[in-house]
């Protein structure tokens, strides 16, 4: 959904395109993925900057799991920023020359900082090309994002038939939908 999305607003999207191979570079972090197969979940070319490559990585956690007990929600959605970060951040700047931005979420809708920044400006971008209210579009890419997680929780739970849902953004009236869906912008 949110690769869908940039397309609409970004150039150069990619649903997870590979990293380039490491050629004698060294990561001073331990943690971070040197693999030659390693990926991430999106890219797209002039999101936070012209012509630069935006790298984000999406992850689902749970904050009711064993490991964040003990933990209140700010800080679940810091350590989880703080993993994937130590994972592929400093590959990315050092070697792709690009940005990256961790898109972490809990289970139940709610959204890590970075990933708050990251889509408060696309809905920004999404409604300037649209030439529609900024509410108008947040209010509809949040439902979609609420739909999308609690999509994948069931898919978890039961399973799936299907391997992806698929659907052309860029043919959606914003406003039908929030008008057929009696959603008011915020």
């Amino acid at each position: 959904m949110t690769a869908d999305l940039l397309a609409e607003v970004c150039k150069d999207v990619a649903v997870e395109p590979p990293l380039e191979s490491l050629t004698g570079e060294k990561l001073k972090l331990a943690s971070a993925i040197s693999s030659d197969e390693a990926r991430l979940d999106v890219s797209a070319r002039g999101f936070w900057q012209r012509g630069q490559r935006a790298f984000f990585d999406v992850k689902v956690f749970n904050p009711n799991a064993q490991r964040h007990l003990g933990q209140t929600l700010a800080q679940c959605y810091i350590s989880n920023e703080k993993d994937k970060k130590r994972s592929y951040c400093e590959r990315v700047l050092e070697v792709e020359n690009g940005t990256f931005t961790p898109l972490i979420f809990n289970c139940f809708g709610g959204m890590g900082p970075e990933c708050r920044q990251f889509y408060k400006r696309l809905c920004g971008l999404l409604a300037e090309k649209r030439d529609d209210k900024l509410s108008m579009v947040t209010s509809w890419v949040r439902t979609k994002i609420s739909f999308a997680l609690l999509r994948s929780c069931l898919t978890c739970v039961r399973g799936t038939r299907h391997r992806y849902y698929k659907c052309k953004f860029s043919e959606v009236d914003i406003e039908r939908d929030l008008e057929e869906t009696r959603v008011e912008p915020l």
